[in-house]
């Protein structure tokens, strides 16, 4: 999986293809933040969450991981040209599900906006354990993404707006996932729980964040035993 080869374009990509629906859910939750003093970003992209970060949090320490040098390049570029020096933030070129943190359980806030998506269940449920393990004991978790609508015409809509979004970045990205996976279930598993989840677009996006209120938990390989369910 590489985003490389679209990410001079994805920015306008994005405001083509939804407008301004899916930085709303990045920012949807924003206000119910703790102030964080470290903040890791993960799969940022284009850098659209970094500079609201920046502006809201200016004292903390933020990073930038990503697995694609492009989308790295989007989000240093956009920060710069919102004002921001480079040393406000650190950008680490990194698989998500291999990266080590200097020092483990350092962050309190991590965000994960339309990453989820991107990976199959099993890789996410690695995905999941293996951040978690950067969190603080009471960090929290932004979380953004696509969602099937539970019922009615919105529904219907939702399911050929997931299926054509799959079709395209398989064929751009190569990104092994073809259904939205489950991640409810391995947040929690993760010691966190939900504090606030907000729908938009008639349930077509999410934003929730996630809250940390327990020890760190001690993790098995494959514990979780949670499966996708299909579209």
């Amino acid at each position: 999986m590489s985003f490389d080869h679209i990410s001079s374009l994805y920015p306008t990509m994005e405001r083509w293809m939804a407008g301004p629906c899916m930085h709303k859910a990045r920012v949807a939750c924003l206000n119910e933040l703790h102030e964080p003093k470290n903040v890791l970003l993960v799969g940022e992209g284009h850098g659209r969450l970094l500079i609201e970060m920046l502006r809201r949090f200016p004292d903390a320490q933020t990073t930038c991981l990503d697995s694609s040098m492009g989308m790295l390049e989007n989000a240093k570029r956009a920060m710069i040209t919102a004002g921001f020096s480079e040393e406000r933030c650190r950008f680490i070129h990194a698989d998500a599900l291999s990266w080590q943190p200097d020092e483990p359980a350092r962050f309190d806030l991590i965000t994960s906006c339309f990453l989820f998506d991107c990976f199959p269940q099993s890789d996410l449920e690695r995905m999941i354990r293996h951040l978690s393990q950067a969190a603080k004991a009471q960090a929290q978790w932004l979380v953004a993404d696509f969602q099937i609508p539970r019922s009615g015409m919105a529904r219907w809509r939702g399911f050929v707006i997931v299926k054509l979004l799959y079709l395209f970045f398989r064929l751009a990205t190569g990104i092994k996932a073809t259904e939205l996976p489950q991640h409810s279930s391995l947040m929690r598993h993760a010691g966190f729980a939900l504090a606030t989840q907000k729908e938009l677009e008639f349930g077509l996006l999410f934003s929730e964040l996630w809250q940390r209120d327990t020890a760190l938990p001690q993790f098995k390989e494959g514990s979780s035993g949670i499966r996708a369910s299909s579209l």
